[in-house]
């Protein structure tokens, strides 16, 4: 039996519900809904430029995430071991290698704390980071190798796309048509892969993270740079109408990502059609509403 495979069935082992519960919790903290949350709390409340540059810098680690495993294609620990006990299944969605939570929290969480000069905000990333990777195998859900390689993308990322996502803010003219240009081969190819997984010939269910992601950077990418050059808003503003804007925001983004969901045709091309929705609500419609309603400065 290969170190791998004693690993896992170490940790399948040691299960329990106290533990597992803890798991469950951290893991959360990795997944896409809750980045989404903190990612719009920056960008809309605390810190629009640093914001952005968190979600920059997580869209392009998990699009070379997601293309990696359609490449690789390598199954999940339970696909190959018999009698392995998994938590969370659920969130384990498309090919293992290399671990999406992993990618996005080391992407995330590290343009964070890179950008952000409060220790203690470091130091929390950082160990969400660390804590959030390791669970991932503790969960059983991905390999060892699964969660280095995730590393091994976000944390380059976040390093170099933060410095970038930055300096394109203070000169958005300068590089906006080719941040626009970006955006709309992204969202083409985007909806390409949803096409074809929409008609057979792709695995829907082990590709669909692709066109997902796809989708969220062609429209944050697009309208993003859009914004920028048109309306600019200002996260200023009491903490009250911080939260307010907030509330409002999150109300819209929820309405789209899931109200929508039973409401249009089942089908990947409009499950792509919500995501890039969802992006194109969070960077620029959004803020033009919410100017005119005098939530955003």
């Amino acid at each position: 039996m290969s170190i791998h495979h004693q690993i896992m069935y170490f940790f399948s082992s040691i299960h329990n519900t106290v533990l597992d519960a803890l798991a469950n919790f951290f893991t959360i903290i990795g997944e896409e809904y809750v980045i989404i949350a903190i990612a719009m709390l920056i960008f809309w409340c605390i810190d629009k430029k640093k914001g952005f540059a968190s979600f920059f810098a997580m869209i392009f680690a998990t699009n070379i995430m997601n293309i990696i495993k359609v490449i690789v294609r390598f199954p999940r620990p339970w696909m190959v071991l018999e009698n392995l006990h998994v938590v969370r299944k659920e969130t384990a969605t498309g090919y293992s290698f290399p671990s999406g939570h992993t990618t996005m929290s080391a992407s995330f969480y590290g343009s964070i704390a890179k950008s952000f000069k409060s220790k203690v905000v470091r130091f929390i990333c950082i160990a969400l980071i660390a804590i959030i990777a390791f669970l991932r195998v503790y969960l059983c859900v991905h390999w060892p190798t699964d969660v280095l390689g995730g590393l091994a993308i976000g944390i380059p990322c976040a390093i170099l796309l933060t410095r970038y996502a930055m300096s394109f803010q203070d000169n958005v003219y300068r590089d906006a048509k080719k941040m626009m240009f970006v955006a709309a081969l992204m969202t083409i190819a985007g909806l390409v892969v949803a096409i074809l997984c929409q008609n057979g010939t792709f695995n829907s269910e082990m590709v669909s993270d692709l066109y997902i992601g796809l989708a969220i950077s062609g429209g944050v990418l697009f309208f993003s740079t859009l914004e920028q050059t048109t309306i600019a808003f200002k996260v200023d503003g009491s903490v009250g109408l911080r939260i307010l804007r907030y509330i409002v925001g999150m109300v819209g983004l929820i309405g789209i990502l899931i109200g929508l969901k039973p409401i249009l045709p089942s089908g990947d091309i409009f499950r792509f059609s919500r995501y890039l929705l969802t992006g194109i609500w969070a960077v620029w419609a959004y803020p033009l509403l919410g100017k005119k309603l005098k939530l955003f400065i």
